[in-house]
């Protein structure tokens, strides 16, 4: 029980981090994700689940616009 506790843990820490706003975000993606959040958090969502769900609505956008770096 310990073990799958820990790796789910883990698994949740490194989601989290992968959807906090980024420092290659314009400032048009950042008032996007506050926007978004607070739409969220209005709306009853968690802190922790508004600025989820904020990070990759902003992250799809820039993926859907060309905005970020394609991988190899």
């Amino acid at each position: 029980m310990g073990r799958g506790c820990d790796a789910a843990g883990r698994s949740m820490q490194r989601q989290k981090e992968a959807t906090v706003p980024q420092d290659a975000w314009s400032n048009k993606r950042e008032r996007q994700y506050e926007h978004i959040r607070d739409s969220y958090k209005e709306r009853g969502r968690s802190e922790d689940k508004a600025e989820e769900l904020a990070a990759r609505t902003v992250n799809k956008e820039r993926r859907e616009k060309g905005e970020t770096k394609k991988s190899d």
